[in-house]
């Protein structure tokens, strides 16, 4: 059953992140900044709250990547990007950390 759920939880966690990724907005990709951000708070706040593999593994593993983070910021930096590369980078992990320290 634990499976099931994660699947479950993997496919509306995908298809929230395919959603946000269409927000991209001054030339920044907005939709992974929020998806990453938003899911490393609701992450702390299930651990918490001891909630099942579904939520944790499934939707927010799925709403959230590091890989098109990683790539995105690769790109600016290719693309002599170096100074929205780094606000990025600061607004991602920053963010990410705020977003678990508030709801841990």
């Amino acid at each position: 059953m634990t499976a099931l759920g994660i699947i479950a939880g993997g496919a509306f966690g995908a298809v929230a992140r395919w959603i946000l990724g269409r927000f991209n907005r001054l030339d920044l990709p907005i939709g992974t900044l929020v998806a990453n951000v938003a899911a490393t708070g609701l992450l702390a706040w299930a651990r918490n709250a001891d909630h099942g593999p579904w939520l944790t593994v499934g939707l927010l593993g799925a709403a959230s990547t590091w890989s098109t983070f990683a790539v995105e910021t690769a790109a600016f930096i290719d693309g002599g990007a170096h100074r929205r590369a780094a606000i990025y980078v600061g607004a991602t992990v920053g963010g990410g950390v705020l977003a678990a320290v508030i709801a841990g």
